[in-house]
């Protein structure tokens, strides 16, 4: 179990369950390790299962639950309000129990591999910056699928492409076998040849309007069919 002070000695937050991590109210840096040695991979291979972050929280660090097998879930104190911003390379990358995560709408980088080896992942929602005012955003939009985002995630099954995405990169779903639909906005001007490598069972639905122009020759080769609105 873990039990976190502030500079007084008091006590922030105590777990009663030793497999759930609570984080106090106050933090904005999900990226200090618990080894004197490293500067990442803060929670990675812990037995954790759940996971609550408070909406004052603005990054999680590089592999910060890295090959945390156990984890199954990660919640936010309100995901409307969150002020979540960046998610790191390899976050949560082999948490092979992981089955949902939902992006606050704020968060505009989410870094290489997020969730490389999640093989039990079957939903995720990326953050809609559109839905906000302009005034509300902290920083930038989230313009691009990182390399191998979800690479190996067998399980997936739901997945969105924000409006605001300009560019999938090199194998951000490779190997997504269960991946069976996905729709593209015309925003995106920039496909890899290998965004969809091994993506066999995968639909891909592009929007009316969209220049493909500059997506790489190729970029179809593995997918099951293609259709243009």
């Amino acid at each position: 179990s873990i039990v976190l002070y502030d500079n007084n000695g008091n006590i922030l937050t105590r777990c009663s369950d030793s497999n759930s991590y609570y984080f106090p109210k106050t933090l904005k840096t999900a990226a200090i390790s618990l080894s004197t040695t490293s500067a990442y991979n803060a929670f990675a291979n812990t037995p954790v299962k759940a996971v609550y972050f408070p909406n004052s929280l603005l990054s999680i660090g590089i592999g910060m639950f890295k090959n945390a097998a156990h984890l199954e879930s990660v919640s936010f104190e309100n995901v409307a309000t969150s002020k979540l911003s960046f998610v790191e390379e390899g976050a949560f990358e082999n948490c092979v129990s992981l089955k949902e995560f939902i992006f606050p709408d704020y968060t505009y980088i989410v870094n290489t591999g997020v969730f490389k080896g999640c093989t039990s992942l079957v939903k995720v929602h990326l953050p809609e910056q559109s839905v906000l005012l302009e005034s509300e955003k902290p920083g930038g939009k989230l313009t691009v699928i990182k390399e191998e985002l979800f690479k190996g995630c067998t399980s997936l099954k739901e997945v969105n492409i924000p409006t605001t995405i300009t560019k999938i990169s090199d194998r951000s779903f490779e190997g997504c076998t269960s991946l069976e639909e996905i729709f593209i906005p015309k925003n995106v001007t920039t496909v890899t040849k290998t965004a969809f490598k091994g993506c066999s069972a995968l639909v891909v639905t592009i929007e009316a309007g969209t220049n493909t122009n500059k997506w790489a020759k190729g970029w179809n080769t593995d997918v099951n069919d293609v259709i243009y609105l």
